[in-house]
C-alpha cells in the first residue's frame, strides 16, 4: 500500500512511503528486493486522491521529483489572462471547490488538522467561511443544485466505498446517502431540470440518475481510462469532460 509509484534505474527500483523517496535493490532474474531500502530524498510531493507520486527516473540514474507543497492555498477571482482581481479571504487547505450558480458562494473541501476534508461554504464577497458536513469520514467533491438550495456529495461514512449523499442547505435535516453501492461513486454534475445527476463510478464511467428513483442509472460514457469534471452543458445535451 505505500508504493504509491515506482521507477527503475538498473538494478533498483525507487518508490515513495510517505512523503520520502526510497531506493531498493532488486535482482533482475528474479525480481525480488534484497537487502533494505535506503532513502533518496525526503519531501517528495505525492497526490493522493490518485494515489501518485510526483517523481520519474532517467536512464542514466537521473531522478527528479516535485517537492510537497504547502497545504494552504489562496482562493482569488481571476481574468482570463490570469492576472488576480481579488483574494478572497485567508489562504486555507482547500481541496476542491465548486462555484455557486448566483457566484456569490463557493462550496470548498477544508482539510482538518488530521487530514480529513469537511465541505465548507465559502461566501465570495466577505471571505467568511460556514462549515456543511460534521461526519468524522472524509466529505469531499461538492456539486450545486440548479437552484443553488441543495449539494451533492461523496463520503465513505457508510464502509469502505464513497457513497452518494445530498444535502438541503435551508434545512437542519442530516444528509443520507442516496443509494447503495459496492462501488466509489464520484458527483460530477446536476442537470439543468435538477431532476437528475451525472456521476463517475470508480473513474472510468460516468451514469445519469435520476433523483426520484423512478429509472436505473444509465451508462452515458465510457472510453477505458480514467474520467474527470464531467460537466452537463447549459441545455442538458452535450457532456464535457477530461480524461
Amino acid at each position: 500500500s505505500d508504493l504509491t509509484k515506482v521507477g527503475f534505474v538498473d538494478d533498483r527500483v525507487l518508490f515513495v512511503r510517505g512523503n520520502t523517496l526510497l531506493s531498493h535493490h532488486v535482482d533482475t532474474e528474479t525480481w525480488q528486493v534484497t537487502g533494505e531500502a535506503v532513502p533518496i530524498a525526503d519531501g517528495v510531493d505525492v497526490w493522493a486522491d490518485g494515489s501518485l507520486a510526483m517523481f520519474s527516473t532517467a536512464s542514466d540514474g537521473t531522478v527528479v521529483y516535485s517537492p510537497t507543497r504547502t497545504p494552504n492555498t489562496q482562493m482569488a477571482w481571476v481574468d482570463r489572462n490570469g492576472v488576480t482581481v481579488t483574494s478572497i479571504g485567508l489562504p486555507q487547505p482547500y481541496g476542491q471547490l465548486a462555484l455557486s450558480p448566483d457566484e456569490k458562494r463557493a462550496a470548498v473541501e477544508l482539510r482538518n488538522a488530521d487530514g480529513r476534508y469537511d465541505i465548507w461554504l465559502l461566501e465570495l464577497a466577505r471571505g467568511l467561511t460556514t462549515r456543511v458536513t460534521f461526519d468524522a469520514a472524509d466529505d469531499r467533491d461538492p456539486v450545486w443544485s440548479p437552484d443553488g438550495s441543495a449539494l451533492i456529495f461523496n463520503s465513505n461514512r457508510t464502509g469502505l466505498v464513497k457513497t452518494l449523499f445530498r444535502k438541503d442547505l435551508a434545512s437542519d435535516h442530516p444528509e443520507s446517502p442516496l443509494f447503495e453501492t459496492k462501488e466509489n461513486l464520484y458527483p460530477e454534475s446536476w442537470t439543468p431540470d435538477g431532476k437528475a445527476i451525472v456521476y463517475v463510478t470508480e473513474t472510468t464511467a460516468a451514469s445519469i440518475w435520476r433523483l426520484d428513483g423512478s429509472a436505473a442509472a444509465q451508462q452515458v460514457l465510457r472510453n477505458g481510462h480514467r474520467l474527470d469534471e464531467v460537466e452537463i452543458s447549459p441545455d442538458g445535451n452535450l457532456l464535457a469532460y477530461k480524461s
